[in-house]
């Protein structure tokens, strides 16, 4: 994706904490410039093995340069658990860290969930910052102060709200992401630009290369979800838009063990099955729901999932378990010609297992 040249920081207000989104090539250089007496300071690094891997020097200059403890889990969302948290905390403890020490998550959406929800609760908070790695992580993950962990299997089901004192994001890492996590980030860019920015789903829609577009597309994205955010950042109408696809797709995950299906995929489909329920009712146009179903193809994402009908079963009985839903109802996000919808169905409706049988299986 070649270097980063934007030299600009996105400063995103939050009730809890105001931070800055700070594009920069120079990791430590930025951190450096940001945290006052950092040499005195001890980092527990958060990472996963392919980030250390493919990033083993800067790893190295922090252990250099910094009071520096790091900690590799394993790439992949079943490490986002609350036994990796355990492990987290032992090491703070352990190593006698405190409130004013750092925890420093460098990789994706896995290790800042974890990182974040880890620094959450440990000393009823500790300071924290974001470098994502991963193309969805820059764009959407590491924005918003969401952190959490799974539980029995559960998407995200224990976690917080906890801003990072910074984010640092670098275009270089997207240099060394595979191609199915770079789609994954598309999917989640698409999904924003899908309800609230027609210019950037052009882009999206037209552009031959998209990496020669990256600079534009990241900060457009990160310029959306911090408007959506400094509205309503504790989800009580506006924010929800972001969860379009997320209801179905986190059911998805869950029903395959976080395993078969990455998060950027399972989305994909959410969103599809989403979309049609919203063309069927007359709120969204034949040529808009078509734009969709063009550019996740474009992106190598898929639209459409084949279950028998036990699994159509299982997958409805997770759904009932999402934590977006009230009491009574599942909350599922339609996209609509200018902007989203709350659909709402009865969890012990037969509606359920039936909108998954028409429409799973449906282009």
């Amino acid at each position: 994706m070649g270097d980063t040249t934007l030299n600009k920081e996105i400063e995103v207000h939050s009730r809890l904490r105001n931070y800055s989104v700070i594009f920069s090539k120079d990791v430590i250089g930025t951190l450096n410039s940001k945290i006052c007496d950092l040499s005195k300071i001890r980092l527990l690094v958060l990472t996963d093995r392919n980030v250390y891997f493919h990033q083993r020097q800067l790893f190295l200059n922090l252990e250099k340069k910094f009071n520096c403890f790091t900690h590799i889990i394993e790439p992949g969302g079943n490490s986002k658990s609350l036994t990796e948290v355990q492990k987290l905390y032992e090491i703070l403890i352990e190593n006698n860290f405190n409130k004013g020490d750092i925890l420093l998550a460098i990789g994706g959406g896995v290790v800042g969930d974890l990182g974040g929800f880890t620094a959450a609760t440990f000393n009823r908070g500790m300071r924290f910052i974001q470098v994502p790695t991963t193309l969805l992580s820059q764009v959407d993950s590491s924005i918003g102060g969401k952190v959490g962990v799974h539980y029995n299997e559960l998407t995200n089901m224990i976690g917080a709200i906890y801003p990072p004192e910074f984010t640092i994001v670098n275009l270089k890492f997207l240099d060394t992401l595979p191609q199915r996590e770079f789609c994954c980030g598309m999917s989640e860019i698409i999904k924003m630009a899908y309800i609230y920015n027609a210019s950037l789903l052009n882009v999206l829609t037209k552009a031959d290369n998209i990496s020669e577009k990256m600079e534009y597309i990241i900060s457009k994205s990160i310029e959306i979800k911090k408007d959506v955010i400094e509205n309503d950042e504790f989800e009580n109408h506006k924010r929800l838009s972001l969860n379009f696809g997320h209801t179905l797709g986190h059911a998805i995950e869950t029903l395959y063990g976080h395993i078969d299906y990455l998060h950027g995929e399972a989305i994909a489909i959410g969103m599809v099955f989403e979309a049609k329920i919203s063309l069927e009712g007359g709120k969204l146009s034949k040529i808009k729901y078509n734009k969709l179903l063009e550019l996740l193809k474009k992106y190598s994402l898929p639209t459409v999932i084949k279950l028998d009908d036990d699994r159509i079963i299982e997958l409805s009985e997770i759904i009932k378990t999402d934590k977006k839903n009230s009491s009574e109802q599942i909350h599922f996000i339609l996209p609509t010609e200018q902007g989203f919808s709350i659909y709402k169905i009865k969890k012990n409706s037969e509606k359920v297992i039936n909108d998954l049988r028409k429409y799973l299986w449906e282009r």
